[in-house]
């Protein structure tokens, strides 16, 4: 991953033992330390959670591809991290998926490829910005995919607004997801029989 402040981090952790060898760090309580742990595992608190189970609304949604008409994700969000996996008939279609919003460029498999990706908060506070980019040697953004997700109707409803701009093409979806319940598991869509050729006589 493409991450900044490396550098930062392994030039303070030298300074902190240069400063434990000139004088000796002071005991710490249980309390302390139990306090520190706990401050430490704290995540980040993030301005709108994803979680949930949610399902795909097609007529509420446009530009759908045909891997995700049936979608079907369950989210986890933990501050800043957000975990995606599909559910139901879709686990043979979409792939899960990952996501640091911290408003730093890191790598990470995209598709098939391998690219960035940029994800922050919105300055609204209700929304999450991402942009992925996939490059080649001769143009570094080969392809570009912007992203704005939110939640609305009191968090009952997720909308994911996509451009994807590949040269001179661009082209924009709009998807919008429902709430369901924590234990929903979307119905597989009957599929019809296959004709059988009646015998000649």
């Amino acid at each position: 991953m493409i991450r900044r402040g490396i550098a930062g981090a392994m030039l303070g952790l030298g300074l902190s033992s240069l400063l434990a060898q000139e004088a000796p760090a002071p005991t710490a309580t249980p309390a302390a330390s139990a306090a520190r742990k706990h401050a430490a595992a704290k995540p980040p608190r993030a301005p709108v959670d994803f979680s949930g189970t949610w399902e795909l609304d097609p007529k509420a949604s446009q530009g759908l591809v045909t891997a995700m008409q049936d979608a079907a994700l369950r989210v986890h969000q933990n501050g800043n991290r957000i975990w995606i996996e599909p559910i139901g008939p879709a686990i043979g279609t979409l792939q899960g998926d990952q996501i640091v919003v911290d408003g730093q460029l890191y790598e990470k498999r995209l598709g098939k490829d391998r690219g960035t990706l940029l994800a922050q908060w919105g300055n609204d506070g209700t929304s999450l910005w991402m942009e992925a980019v996939i490059g080649t040697e001769q143009d570094p953004r080969a392809a570009v995919q912007r992203m704005v997700w939110r939640l609305r109707d009191f968090g009952n409803t997720w909308t994911r607004q996509t451009w994807s701009i590949s040269g001179p093409k661009t082209k924009q979806t709009f998807l919008v997801f429902r709430k369901r319940p924590a234990g929903w598991v979307p119905t597989p869509r009957p599929v019809p029989p296959t004709p059988v050729p009646t015998p000649r006589s």
